[in-house]
């Protein structure tokens, strides 16, 4: 069967895991061996960008790792939202030392996360890797284009309000169109699942 190129897509961390500079250190899960100091530049470098542009790290880390270090798609998914939960860990425990924790929203949006967060959990066995690929990288796109409107105003007096709603009408509607293509993918895969487990009784 031949490999399918979509799934593999640009392949930098081929030339990467060339560097043999000590300590090398051999990932299990993604199932590859590099250089220690290859992961530590990229999530220091990283980190960097993230406190610069004041975004989230994982919209530049989980590519990283895809592109730079060399993770299936499905570890560099796992391995950011493990690395997010840690280093979020501190920065909560910060603001609600100074007071700036609502904890009971808190709560309830954490129930409604952890159900979305099984819900992703399970979807991402019926999406390929290049699936999740493209719809993350329409979604840096599309927050791409509500950052740039936002800005707009700044520059046309009176298109606060109109900017506004268009960003708002962006960000929901992505958000709605990408839930419904991960929904769809994942009831298809089932369903496909559980012809091939009763063809095979």
């Amino acid at each position: 069967m031949d490999e399918d190129k979509l799934a593999t897509g640009i392949e930098w961390h081929k030339t990467f895991h060339k560097l043999k500079i000590p300590p090398m250190i051999h990932f299990k899960a993604a199932g590859f061996t590099c250089s220690a100091w290859l992961p530590i530049f990229i999530s220091f470098a990283t980190g960097w960008l993230a406190g610069i542009l004041g975004i989230g790290g994982g919209l530049i880390r989980m590519p990283a790792l895809i592109y730079f270090i060399g993770c299936p798609t499905h570890i560099a998914v796992g391995t950011d939202l493990f690395e997010v939960m840690i280093s979020g860990l501190y920065g909560a425990g910060t603001y609600t030392f100074k007071g700036r924790t609502e904890l009971v929203a808190a709560v309830i949006m954490l129930c409604g996360a952890a159900l979305g967060a099984q819900v992703g959990t399970v979807a991402t066995k019926y999406i390929k890797g290049y699936g999740i690929r493209i719809a993350f990288g329409i979604a840096v796109v599309g927050c791409c284009i509500s950052v740039i409107m936002k800005l707009i105003p700044k520059y046309i007096a009176g298109t606060k309000a109109a900017m506004d709603a268009c960003s708002t009408v962006l960000i929901l509607g992505l958000v709605a169109a990408l839930s419904m293509y991960i929904l769809v993918k994942m009831i298809q895969g089932a369903k496909q699942e559980i012809a091939t487990k009763k063809g095979g009784a």
